[in-house]
């Protein structure tokens, strides 16, 4: 989300000795439907491209040709969609509709790591952001008014009808309008193995803190923009556990061409950083956790104190590694 969102990014780092470079991945790496989103995603908001459009591009559509056929993917789910919403009377019951016949329809198998968009509609894998992004995508496109979410693990909807925000938890059959209490959360993140947010970035220890207070407070809407840039950085992920960091970096480059000033992705992809790092710690892997630690600090857009952190943990890792070896 986030990652979300909790991904192995950098569990695979340490298993090449070559370290990220320092210098940023120019965009020359896009394709040029890349570039063609990038030259409209320029201003802050997509004109010539929709949501769905930049999602499936992110996800490594090569052509035009390519991004056509999956558009009719989606309207082709898009009109089954609209079918079953007309049935009901209300916002709220069409927007569950929704949410029901795209777990019936599309959504089958819940990974991890699955937010290819291309993924989704030709094997049905998916994830929080995967799943978000489609589910809003439909309810836009039927009038029906909704966001994203990020939260340091994950990422969610909230759906505006009937005068009241109605939070979805894409990542499940039963997801839509849940019971909010502290435990159920818990155990939807653990179900999920979303549950990477009971990490501290400070010394390796877990948090103590309450995890309902993620999806308590002000939940300001994250824009299409964003969410479209959490695909490109979970992609990193994949490309890191494939040794291609040079893929990897690119795919970071191009999350901050499009949201890297945007608070709730800048907080979602550190929690991912740092939940990967400590994992490594908990594992008991202490050099792989301070060599992650180190390579993470090459990644273009962290913020000063996401880089002490990088550093407090490479120490902390160290340290324990000392201590083990005594």
């Amino acid at each position: 989300m986030v990652h979300h969102i909790r991904f192995t990014i950098l569990a695979a780092l340490m298993l090449v000795a070559v370290p990220l470079s320092a210098e940023p991945v120019d965009l020359t790496h896009a394709s040029q439907l890349e570039r063609q989103l990038f030259a409209d995603a320029r201003d802050g908001a997509l004109d010539d491209y929709t949501m769905i459009d930049a999602a499936l591009i992110a996800s490594g559509l090569p052509d035009e040709d390519a991004l056509s056929l999956y558009r009719k993917k989606y309207k082709s789910l898009l009109s089954g969609a609209r079918r079953i919403a007309n049935r009901e009377d209300t916002d709220y019951a069409r927007a569950r509709s929704v949410f029901e016949y795209l777990h019936k329809k599309t959504l089958e198998t819940y990974g991890l790591h699955s937010v290819d968009m291309v993924g989704v509609f030709s094997r049905g894998d998916y994830n929080c952001v995967s799943a978000t992004i489609l589910y809003n995508a439909l309810l836009g496109d039927m009038s029906i008014e909704s966001w994203g979410v990020l939260v340091p693990s994950h990422a969610y909807s909230i759906v505006q009808v009937d005068g009241r925000a109605v939070e979805v938890e894409t990542t499940s059959p039963r997801g839509f309008d849940p019971a909010r209490t502290d435990e159920a959360y818990r155990q939807l993140l653990k179900q999920y193995g979303l549950d990477g947010a009971l990490y501290d970035a400070n010394g390796g220890k877990r948090k103590r803190s309450s995890l309902i207070k993620e999806v308590q407070g002000e939940k300001k809407p994250v824009g299409n923009l964003t969410m479209v840039a959490v695909i490109y950085s979970n992609l990193a992920a994949a490309r890191v556990r494939d040794g291609d960091l040079e893929g990897a970096l690119a795919n970071f480059v191009k999350a901050s061409a499009l949201s890297d000033e945007n608070p709730h992705f800048q907080r979602s992809r550190d929690a991912l950083l740092n939940n990967l790092i400590v994992d490594l710690v908990e594992a008991g892997s202490h050099q792989q956790a301070a060599r992650a630690a180190s390579a993470a600090r090459q990644i273009p857009g962290l913020g000063r104190e996401m880089l002490d952190k990088l550093i407090s943990l490479q120490v902390h890792a160290t340290t324990k590694k000392a201590v083990a070896l005594a």
